[in-house]
């Protein structure tokens, strides 16, 4: 008898590209458990916090972090006419 391991389809890459939602039905826990455990997982900044060390280590679980659009930041900083920050002082 002969086994071969399965894994996603590398084509879900792009079809899920633009999912802000992903759900995965199983009909048990543990079917579930294994076919999840080929995804990778975002967390948020909050969660990531609360994540023990080897749970963040974990090459699937990746941290999902924010930026700013200085484009944005720039546009904000004009209309509140900021001024820019001299150096050593705090605004």
């Amino acid at each position: 008898m002969h086994f071969c391991g399965i894994h996603p389809d590398p084509a879900l890459t792009k079809r899920l590209a633009d999912a802000t939602r992903l759900i995965v039905t199983e009909r048990d826990a543990s079917t579930a458990e294994v076919v999840t455990a080929d995804l990778i997982a975002l967390f948020a900044p909050r969660i990531w916090a609360e994540l023990d060390e080897t749970s963040r280590r974990n090459p699937r679980a990746i941290e999902l972090r924010y930026v700013f659009d200085t484009g944005e930041l720039d546009q904000l900083a004009l209309a509140l006419q900021w001024k820019p920050q001299q150096e050593g002082m705090v605004a």
